[in-house]
């Protein structure tokens, strides 16, 4: 136990504390696992691991690295049957409100601060 003198500390993630579980396997039964790291102490890793497992249990995929923005436009396209009125509507909000205020949000990290803070520079 060197504590603050041990010579590794200047090493990135060395010196805090990690977590990981394991997923339900991918594509192919191929290992999919959650890895965080980084937390000056123990507890603050529980906690986020705790809160990361809720995440995954409401059906967050935490592995995407996917933006909001990027996932709004392939969503749009896979709406084969929509009026044209309709998919105009959602183009205009996509354009004028999702994209702008969410786009850049991770998917994984959309919160409801994040849309409450929307309606709010909308409003």
């Amino acid at each position: 136990m060197l504590g603050a003198s041990c010579p590794k500390l200047t090493q990135k993630g060395h010196g805090t504390w990690y977590f990981y579980f394991e997923l339900e396997a991918g594509e192919g039964g191929k290992r999919q696992r959650v890895r965080r790291g980084g937390f000056a102490t123990k507890e603050d890793a529980k906690t986020k691991a705790s809160e990361v497992y809720r995440d995954v249990l409401g059906g967050t995929d935490v592995l995407s690295n996917a933006t909001v923005g990027e996932d709004l436009r392939p969503w749009l396209k896979r709406k084969k049957s929509l009026a044209r009125t309709t998919l105009h509507g959602y183009e205009e909000h996509i354009n004028l409100y999702l994209e702008p205020h969410l786009g850049h949000i991770k998917r994984r990290d959309l919160k409801l601060r994040h849309i409450e803070g929307m309606y709010d520079a909308i409003g």
